[in-house]
């Protein structure tokens, strides 16, 4: 089996380099030419599932895709940032300054107001990965976002959540990872750059 995880293109608010979880954001015109390119690398391979995550930018990804038989899912929604959403890191620190010195503290379990923790999406990551290594054989899709992906690489690692800030991720990245005879690998990751 071969789990290939792709992350949506860039969006307006990748642009603008604020913190988008829960809010909806639309791609850019160079996020649709990104998952152009990643088209022709996806239109021969065949997938039992396509999984995508419930928010607007993953599944305008998959439609340009050329895909409309999808399943939607909340466990690859991006991490939610609460209050924090739609604010770039320096406006989070000058209008959240005590929020931000706690979430700079304890940057995996601290919780900003209506939002979720590192914890929380691991935990929420981790479920989606152990029930879909349990019941699928063939190749899968997931169309996701920067949060969830790293946090995919974690659960690679034996689960070791610690280790998100290590791995890098941008626009329409996409990664192979192989499950074979009860082993986990990451097989691959490929930039895509628009055109």
């Amino acid at each position: 089996m071969k789990l290939y995880v792709v992350r949506h293109g860039e969006s307006v608010g990748n642009v603008e380099k604020s913190y988008h979880g829960s809010e909806e954001m639309e791609l850019s015109e160079k996020g649709i030419a990104q998952v152009r390119v990643l088209k022709k690398k996806l239109d021969n391979i065949k997938f039992s599932k396509i999984y995508v995550s419930e928010r607007s930018r993953a599944a305008q990804t998959a439609l340009l895709l050329g895909y409309t038989q999808i399943e939607v899912t909340e466990k690859l929604n991006e991490r939610g940032f609460g209050i924090f959403e739609g604010l770039t890191f320096s406006q989070i620190e000058d209008e959240y300054p005590l929020q931000c010195s706690h979430w700079l503290e304890d940057w995996r379990h601290y919780r900003p107001d209506k939002g979720e923790s590192h914890s929380d999406i691991a935990k929420r990551v981790f479920e989606f990965m152990d029930t879909l290594l349990a019941n699928e054989k063939d190749d899968v899709l997931l169309i996701t976002h920067a949060g969830v992906m790293r946090m995919i690489y974690c659960y690679v690692m034996d689960k070791r959540e610690e280790l998100f800030w290590k791995f890098s991720c941008d626009n329409c990245d996409m990664a192979v990872i192989k499950y074979e005879h009860g082993n986990l690998f990451l097989d691959s990751i490929e930039k895509i750059e628009g055109r």
